[in-house]
């Protein structure tokens, strides 16, 4: 039914009517690290503070539910 481990997390994590927007690491600056998304539906960026965990991801996946 499922052709990776990772279908089958999202499955597990996200609901038939959820949504992932995946914001993947574009850009180190001064003090923060940000993060780009631009999916079609999404697109924008988010910046994350450089001393976070977050920052120390190559993607950041946000959940929205419907």
């Amino acid at each position: 039914m499922y052709q990776t481990d990772q279908q089958l997390l999202d499955f597990e994590i996200f609901g038939e009517n959820d949504m992932a927007v995946t914001f993947k690491q574009d850009k180190i600056t001064k003090n923060t690290v940000r993060f780009t998304a631009s999916s079609g539906e999404v697109s924008g960026s988010i910046y994350i503070q450089k001393d976070s965990e977050l920052a120390k991801n190559s993607e950041i996946v946000v959940k929205i539910s419907q």
